[in-house]
């Protein structure tokens, strides 16, 4: 109304007749109305859209808790594999910390490890719960987990930050690794760090064909293997967060003192 009131007065100064200032005055309330009509109903749309955001959101975390924790099934019927996902997910997370990442990255790194294997579901049972070393075929078939992991999660709207990682957690630096045979830095950040986290819990559990190594002896290994096949930096930083430094100290006293 203070619009339309608006509209007649100035109208009614530069001297327009009264059917004319009845009609502009009409065209002009019409016109407010309509825009008024249109902010409630963006508003509205607005509202509506952030309650859907927010359901799909809430969705997409129940999703992936369940993804989680099909993840902890398929791992506990074998006890060579009980708990890795969330090992991984530990160690990325402390590595990301090591790294001086922001938290919520760090968060994510966590998530990227907890969900980096999903994609062995599609491996036959048969050959993930082999226990004997994996033939060329079976080996070929094993190769295909880091690509299906980043497509089944793919859809998953705020996992999108760390798909790139989750495919390149078993690329080498030095390009022989899979899926897709990436060269330094051409490998995420995200995907060097899950390399390390994933080879170290592997190595310092038993598996079918050998029994765990010491953090110090797997610390070593990671760093022979490197910059070939892993980050110096992301090992050095496993090995910080680890206080893998300090355990190498004191074996190394123990052994000068004779007591190992």
């Amino acid at each position: 109304m203070i619009a339309v009131a608006v509209a007649s007065y100035a109208i009614g100064q530069v001297g327009l007749a009264t059917p004319t200032i009845l009609l502009v005055t009409l065209m002009v309330g019409v016109g407010v109305g309509m825009v008024i009509q249109v902010q409630r109903a963006v508003s509205k749309l607005g509202t509506q859209s952030k309650s859907v955001r927010h359901s799909a959101s809430v969705a997409e975390r129940h999703y992936i808790e369940v993804l989680g924790r099909i993840v902890k099934v398929v791992e506990s019927r074998d006890r060579y594999w009980a708990g890795h996902s969330h090992n991984v997910g530990r160690l990325a997370g402390m590595i990301a910390r090591q790294l001086g990442l922001g938290e919520s990255q760090c968060e994510q790194m966590v998530l990227a490890g907890e969900l980096h294997d999903i994609g062995l579901l599609a491996v036959p049972e048969s050959v993930i719960l082999s226990h004997s070393r994996f033939g060329v075929e079976e080996f070929r078939r094993v190769q295909t987990h880091s690509a299906i992991s980043h497509d089944v999660l793919k859809p998953l709207e705020m996992l999108g930050g760390i798909l790139p990682a989750i495919r390149a957690h078993h690329e080498k630096l030095n390009g022989t690794g899979y899926p897709d045979g990436l060269r330094g830095d051409c490998i995420p950040l995200g995907g060097r760090i899950l390399a390390v986290a994933d080879a170290y819990d592997a190595m310092t559990h038993d598996r079918p064909h050998r029994q765990a190594v010491s953090p110090v002896m797997a610390l070593r290994e990671l760093r022979r293997c490197t910059p070939a096949g892993f980050d110096p930096a992301c090992v050095e930083a496993l090995a910080a967060a680890l206080s893998v430094p300090t355990m190498e100290g004191f074996c190394a006293g123990a052994l000068a003192s004779g007591l190992v």
